[in-house]
C-alpha cells in the first residue's frame, strides 16, 4: 500500500501512516501538503495522510483547501498523541549541547522545558525528522534534535530527554485520503462541504434540522472561496453511518437547503 505523506521518513505523518496501515504500509515521503495530494490525484501513490487539526493549535486550513481543490476524498483517519524529546548521539550529554533543530511548532510546544538549555541556539527546520537527519549528519556532540522516538530508531539517535512538551495530551488528527470513495459497513463518521445559501438564518437552519434528526455534530469549519470575496465554504462531520436510511435522508434534506453539497468521506472514527 503505497501511502504519500509530508516531508522525510520519521515525521509524525508517517509515524500516522504506519500505524494506521500497519504491516501493509509502504511511505513514500514527499515535499508540501500539496504535492501529497497531487500524487493521490495523479494515482502515484494509494492514500495520503495529511495532519488536519492539533488539539493545542487548531485546524490546517490548508488541507481542507486542498482536499476540496483536489477532490479527494477522506477514508479513515489516525489521532497520534504528540510527545516530543531531545534527541542526540548516543554519547552526548546535555550540558555539551550548542545548537537544537526542529520544526517552530515543536519549539513552541517546549518553550518551558527549553529553558533549562538557555544558551542553545535554535534553528529552524520543514519537519521535526528534518532535524533528527541533520543531528545524525553532522555527527557531532553539541547538536540535538526535538523529535519523537519513531524519529530516534530512523536516525539512529537516543532521547536525551524525553516527553519535553509542555502540555500533557496533545495530540494530532491526521487524514487519510484516497482519489476514490470507499465504502465501509462500519463507518460511523461523514464528512460533508458545502456551500449556503446568502440568506439570513442559513446555517442555524442547518444545523437545527442536524440536531432535529439526532446526529452529533463532531466538528465544523469554513474556508474562504477562492475569488469570491467573503464567500466561505463549510466542512463539517457528523457522527453517522451513511448505509442507514435515516442518514441518507439527512444528507438528501441538506442538500435542499444548500446551494452545493459533497459527501467528502464516510469513515470509521478515530476514538483513541
Amino acid at each position: 500500500m503505497k501511502v504519500g505523506y509530508p516531508g522525510i521518513k520519521g515525521t509524525f505523518s508517517d509515524e500516522a501512516g504506519r500505524e494506521f496501515f500497519g504491516s501493509q504500509y509502504m511511505g513514500v515521503g514527499l515535499g508540501t501538503f500539496e504535492e501529497v495530494c497531487r500524487a493521490v490525484k495523479q494515482k502515484k501513490v494509494d492514500h495520503a495522510v495529511l495532519p488536519i487539526e492539533n488539539s493545542s493549535t487548531g485546524s490546517i486550513g490548508e488541507v481542507f483547501d486542498l482536499i476540496q481543490e483536489y477532490d479527494l476524498m477522506i477514508t479513515g483517519e489516525k489521532k497520534l498523541y504528540i510527545e516530543h524529546h531531545l534527541l542526540a548521539l548516543p554519547n552526548t550529554k546535555a550540558e555539551q549541547i550548542e545548537c537544537i533543530y526542529s520544526h517552530p511548532q515543536a519549539f513552541k510546544q517546549c518553550y518551558e522545558s527549553l529553558k533549562l538549555l538557555p544558551d542553545a541556539e535554535h534553528v529552524m527546520t520543514p519537519t521535526t525528522a528534518n532535524g533528527a537527519k541533520i543531528v545524525t549528519e553532522k555527527q557531532g556532540l553539541t547538536h540535538a534534535a526535538i523529535g519523537s522516538e519513531y524519529a530516534a530508531q530512523t536516525y539512529g539517535l537516543k532521547v536525551l530527554k524525553d516527553n519535553i512538551q509542555d502540555k500533557v495530551g496533545n495530540a494530532t488528527r491526521f487524514l487519510i485520503l484516497s482519489a476514490n470513495p470507499q465504502t465501509n459497513v462500519s463507518s460511523d463518521k461523514i464528512s460533508l462541504s458545502f456551500v449556503l445559501r446568502h440568506e439570513p438564518g442559513a446555517l442555524a437552519q442547518l444545523l437545527t434540522l442536524i440536531a432535529k434528526k439526532g446526529y452529533n455534530l463532531a466538528h465544523i469549519e469554513s474556508r474562504p472561496i477562492a475569488n469570491k470575496n467573503w464567500a466561505y465554504r463549510f466542512f463539517l462531520d457528523i457522527e453517522g453511518n451513511l448505509e442507514d436510511v435515516q442518514a441518507s435522508s439527512l444528507i438528501e434534506d441538506m442538500r435542499l437547503q444548500t446551494q452545493s453539497l459533497r459527501i467528502v468521506g464516510r469513515y470509521k472514527a478515530d476514538l483513541h
